[in-house]
């Protein structure tokens, strides 16, 4: 027989738990500002895998920072495998990072583009001084170009 928790009080799950302390860390702090673009309809090509057994499919971005970006993607993906991000007429060259994590939509997930089954987060790890160069353009220019969405969303 379960108990009946007391006036007042609330259980929290195991989950919650986990997530609570998981959230309290530092360790576990977004270490980067993150941009929103959903509005601004950004995609991308999304290389998965290595060298000849990489797959290109196009993915939509929902957010983006110098440390990582979350994806919508079509499919699911283990975390750690290695992932390359080519955002043509953004910056020329590759961001370089592997998944951190790949989960089903749930609801109140907001626009989902069609076809869209799963969210991607990937961790960006520059290679070389080069690679860094790369990921700064890339974030400075989706910063300005999610300010200008917002702008014309303010205005209209």
């Amino acid at each position: 027989m379960s108990s009946i928790p007391q006036k007042g009080l609330v259980r929290e799950s195991s989950g919650v738990k986990l997530f609570r302390a998981m959230s309290e860390d530092p360790a576990n702090k977004r270490q980067t500002p993150r941009v929103d673009t959903s509005n601004a309809n950004l995609s991308a090509h999304l290389f998965i895998g290595q060298d000849k057994n990489a797959v290109e499919c196009i993915v939509s971005i929902r957010d983006f920072s110098r440390g990582g970006a979350s994806l919508y993607v079509s499919f699911k993906a283990p975390a750690a495998t290695p992932v390359r991000l080519s955002l043509e007429g953004v910056v020329k060259g590759w961001l370089e990072g592997v998944v951190a994590w790949c989960m089903p939509i749930q609801g109140g997930d907001g626009d989902v583009p069609p076809g869209c089954t799963h969210r991607m987060g990937i961790d960006f790890r520059p290679k070389d001084k080069a690679g860094q160069a790369i990921l700064a353009a890339a974030f400075e220019h989706i910063s300005q170009l999610a300010d200008e969405v917002d702008e014309h969303d303010d205005e209209g």
